[in-house]
């Protein structure tokens, strides 16, 4: 996935400047493999934010990012609600999912990501307690 699709597709970004951008990763067992190393690694140097990057990733950091606060939590509801029965329809699920997001709700969670961070530079880094997403 690394080198197929998010290599693929950074290149074919022309609005970010790569050498200012950082990969972020938590510490999972996978994600922290020599071979997936190598790969970030090859995408974004020396900017990479993991168990084994240049800025360790937090014990208990707080999800901040929209992935872990939202997305993959609205996902799993799809999965437990409609219970595909192959990978292929659990992926083209998703995708007409994403696709149907409305622009409202894409807007509030965006909103909601500035307030965790405002929060976490209040809580000085620790867990964000009393964030809830109001979507």
């Amino acid at each position: 996935m690394l080198e197929t699709f998010l290599a693929e597709r950074i290149q074919s970004l022309t609005n970010i400047d790569i050498e200012k951008t950082w990969f972020q990763q938590d510490g999972a067992t996978a994600h922290t493999a020599r071979v997936s190393m190598a790969a970030i690694r090859g995408l974004f140097g020396k900017h990479v934010i993991s168990r084994n990057g240049d800025i360790v990733w937090p014990p208990r950091s707080p999800d901040l990012s929209v992935c872990d606060f939202y997305l993959w939590v609205y996902l799993k509801s799809i999965d437990y609600n409609t219970r595909p029965k192959t990978l292929r329809a659990l992926k083209n699920r998703i995708a007409e999912e994403i696709a149907a997001t409305p622009l409202d709700t894409l807007r509030k969670v965006m909103d909601n990501f500035e307030n965790r961070l405002a929060e976490c530079i209040r809580q000085d880094g620790h867990h964000l307690h009393d964030i809830i997403l109001n979507t």
